[in-house]
């Protein structure tokens, strides 16, 4: 029961920063239209007319940089968190479960090992790291 309990953890904080993201965009969104009417009424109609053709062009250009920028930086994150948890497999003194279950049912080529060695990932991996990998795909019994 409690390994249940702890696979649902990083989902309820994904979901728990979901929500809060939402409720902060959805904040804004209020807070933004609020100041219209203000605005508005200081700079007059004339001026309200220009501002409104600024204010469309700049909110297209923020929507395009506020969109790119989140995803680059959230996809390196990723990346980076994807090579650390990889290296600290083949770190590892035992297999992992995933290997096994890819040796028993004859898929190594999509294990994290074969990877490891493939000529696209090389370059990610030390040179004791891809021997790693390769020593055990050996042992597993893989044919290249």
């Amino acid at each position: 029961m409690a390994s249940h309990a702890n696979q649902n953890a990083p989902r309820q904080g994904f979901l728990h920063g979901a929500f809060i993201l939402t409720v902060g965009a959805m904040l804004a969104k209020i807070v933004g239209a609020l100041f219209k009417i203000p605005l508005t009424r200081l700079i007059g109609t004339e001026g309200a007319g220009h501002f409104n053709a600024a204010y469309n062009i700049y909110i297209v250009l923020l929507n395009v940089s506020s969109t790119g920028l989140p995803l680059a930086v959230s996809r390196l994150i990723s990346e980076a968190d994807a090579l650390k948890q990889a290296k600290r497999i083949l770190a590892g003194s035992r297999l992992s479960d995933g290997f096994n279950d890819l040796a028993a049912k004859g898929q190594l080529k999509l294990s994290l090992e074969a990877l490891v060695i493939s000529k696209e990932f090389t370059g990610l991996f030390t040179d004791e790291e891809a021997n790693e990998a390769l020593n055990r795909l050996l042992e597993a019994g893989y044919r290249f």
